[in-house]
């Protein structure tokens, strides 16, 4: 491993050199060789401080500690410390790598689920079945062979085409329900007729007003209430 020192207002001494060598061996065996460490010493005012860069293929650290005493021991000791933090970083990183190697491939991979719309299944599923209501809308023959009269809903008569060609006349009917759960059978407020309305869970609601008035009282998509008063 390349080592390079750089001294600011601190001198670099053999001794420095000695200590440093060892953990940067230890390191290299974790990390593997091709890299490169700098040790940085700088001695300022009140403060003595050691860095120490590690660059190699896999990882980079930094170790970084600084001490108040400004002696030759003190900056020894500031140097071992910082190195013992860079060192401490290259075995967890070592341990990390070896665990990612000692699990199989199945644990390696990350397998990605794919989300499914829920009915998505169900639409499936009566698109293959071949007695589907769908086959009347997608003009199949109830055993699949060929292509059927294929009647849009309306409320008007008009022409549909088949398979041949052809055109055949139809006529359809709306749905059309009776019912007097919308109406009120005696004369309330506008505040009663909310509450009815909400009760009922209707959109819309007949009644009369204390006048006597028929009014219809119209819940639309946006949850407004629209009142409408017949004349």
């Amino acid at each position: 491993m390349d080592v390079e020192y750089t001294g600011r207002q601190a001198v670099v001494t053999e001794e420095i050199r000695s200590l440093t060598e060892p953990y940067l061996d230890r390191m290299e065996k974790m990390l593997g060789s091709g890299g490169s460490a700098h040790v940085v010493l700088t001695t300022e005012k009140h403060r003595q401080i050691a860095e120490v860069t590690i660059k190699t293929r896999a990882t980079d650290l930094v170790g970084l500690c600084e001490s108040g005493v400004l002696s030759e021991a003190a900056l020894r000791q500031t140097l071992q410390q910082a190195l013992g933090k860079a060192e401490a970083q290259a075995i967890r990183f070592k341990e990390k790598r070896d665990t990612q190697r000692r699990l199989p491939k199945d644990e390696k991979s990350v397998v990605e689920t794919s989300l499914e719309r829920p009915g998505r299944a169900k639409r499936t599923s009566l698109l293959n079945s071949a007695d589907s209501p769908l086959d009347a809308v997608l003009g199949l023959a109830p055993d699949g062979v060929g292509p059927t009269l294929v009647q849009p809903i309306s409320t008007k008569s008009g022409h549909a085409a088949n398979g041949n060609g052809n055109h055949a006349e139809f006529a359809t009917e709306p749905h059309v329900t009776r019912t007097i759960e919308a109406v009120a059978l005696s004369p309330m407020s506008l505040e009663e007729a909310i509450k009815e309305l909400e009760t009922r869970n209707r959109e819309l609601f007949v009644f009369r007003d204390k006048a006597g008035h028929i009014c219809v009282l119209h819940c639309k998509r946006d949850g407004t209430l629209e009142l409408v008063e017949l004349p």
